[in-house]
């Protein structure tokens, strides 16, 4: 009977201390002088990895900034990967074009052990 209590009490403590690793999408539609943002948080020090592209194959100009609007990683083109630590604040997933352009996003985060 305590091997089976020891071995289950394992099994709890081992299950939250696994990271967990969990995937994202969205989109980005932009148009115009006004860059469109789509805002997401994530778990503080949670390691964000992701890759976005234009529906179309159409240049843009992509950037992801923090709350307080330092950008973080920013590119221009018609896709991109970026990876960042996140510190549990909002963050924006900018997009600027001219033409009418949508950008997916494609990622995971993995959420550090007891954050």
């Amino acid at each position: 009977m305590p091997i089976a209590v020891l071995a289950l009490v394992a099994v709890l403590v081992t299950g939250f201390l696994v990271p967990v690793r969990t995937s994202f999408s969205m989109s980005v539609a932009s148009s115009g002088i006004t860059p469109s943002e789509a805002d997401r948080s994530f778990p503080h020090g949670a390691v964000v990895v992701f890759s976005w592209n234009t529906s179309d194959g159409g240049s843009v100009s992509f950037s992801v900034v923090d709350l307080v609007g330092h950008t973080l990683a920013h590119a221009s083109g018609s896709s991109g990967n970026f990876t960042f630590t996140a510190d549990g604040n909002p963050y924006g997933f900018r997009s600027f074009s001219l033409f009418y352009e949508v950008v997916n996003i494609h990622g995971e985060y993995t959420a550090p052990v007891l954050a």
